[in-house]
This record gives C-alpha cells, structure tokens and sequence, in this order.
C-alpha cells in the first residue's frame, strides 16, 4: 500500500496466523492425558471425527468430543475450559505475533464460540483487540460488514474469494523472501514483522 493512502483496517486471523495451533493442539491433550489418564495419542487421531466442513473450512467441535470420553464426561465444561487455563502452558502465540498485535485492529476467526473462546482465553496477549467469531466465509463477513480500505493476513489462501478492495496480506512462514508482491492488492509474507513495513 502506497504511504499515502488511507490506512486500512486490519482485520487478523487468529489460528496459524496469530496462533500455533499445531502446538495448542500437543498441548491440549497431553495435559488432558496428565491430569485425567485419557489416551491424548488416540483422541488426538480421533479429533477428526468430530470436523464440521463446510466447503474447504473445518470446524473443530472440541467439546463434543470431550462428552464422548469416559474420563472427562463428568466434569462440566465450565470447570474444565477453568482448569485448563490454570495449567502450565507456554505461550501459544507465534513469535512473531508479539511486535504486530498493537498494529492490528480486528481478530477474525471462524469456528465454534466455546473452542475459539478457550484458545483466546490461553493468550491474553491479545485481550486488547476486538474479536469476531464468524461461522461465514471471512469474504462474506468483509462485505456484509465492513467499506474500504480494509486489509485481511491470514494463512489460507483467500486471495480469489476477496473482493478487489481488500488488501489481502497471506502468511507463509515457508517463504523465503520475506515480501512477494503478486498483484497491488495480494502479497505473500514469511513473518507477520513485515507487516511493519506496509
């Protein structure tokens, strides 16, 4: 974006663009497995039971899953998401989140309230933005809610859904060059850092 124009709104997503995922994901069942003797290996092969597609987009049903383990079914989902913010974690935000969050505007994230809620809860670093949980495609939501400028970063390739008027900003973190300008409104990024330099 040239230095003159307006600034856009940044729009964030949260998981694998903010959020390891990947790691949460480690983490999560083994301390379910500590604390509660399940078998993390075999629920972790099993979570993709419980993926709700729509389209190339997967929602997670965490806690339906959870009612489905004998270990856990006693405990109320209250008492759980609280214990597991209590335990030892470390900090599932990627280190490259914590320069840029202050330049962002919005987290959009799409997937269910209670499991996107849970993950959020586990980094209060990003407890100064606002959060929209979205159940749509992120392109139906930009426009239905928002007018230009507006920028969107996040880790799917989104860049033929957008409308011409979203600056799309796509995290690659395999990418070599730390900037790649594909069209005036699409570049690719290794490190959300280089945000710094649009």
């Amino acid at each position: 974006m040239s230095s003159d124009s307006v600034r856009a709104y940044r729009l964030v997503d949260f998981d694998r663009t903010l959020f390891d995922t990947a790691s949460f994901f480690d983490w999560l069942w083994r301390t379910l497995a500590n604390a509660h003797g399940v078998d993390g290996s075999v629920e972790m092969s099993r979570a993709k039971k419980f993926y709700v597609h729509s389209g190339d987009w997967y929602d997670y049903k965490f806690f339906d899953h959870i009612a489905t383990i004998p270990e856990l079914q006693s405990i109320p989902r209250e008492r759980l998401i609280e214990k597991l913010h209590a335990a030892t974690r470390p900090s599932f935000l990627f280190k490259d989140a914590a320069g840029v969050i202050d330049s962002c505007d919005e987290i959009i994230t799409f997937g269910n309230r209670d499991y996107q809620e849970l993950k959020l809860g586990l980094c209060p670093e990003v407890s100064s933005l606002p959060v929209t949980i979205i159940q749509e495609s992120k392109a139906q939501y930009i426009v239905s809610h928002f007018k230009p400028p507006v920028m969107l970063i996040d880790d799917k390739h989104l860049e033929d859904e957008l409308p011409e008027w979203v600056f799309f900003v796509l995290i690659d973190r395999q990418q070599s060059e730390p900037i790649v300008t594909h069209r005036p409104n699409f570049i690719t990024i290794n490190a959300l850092r280089e945000l710094t330099k649009l």
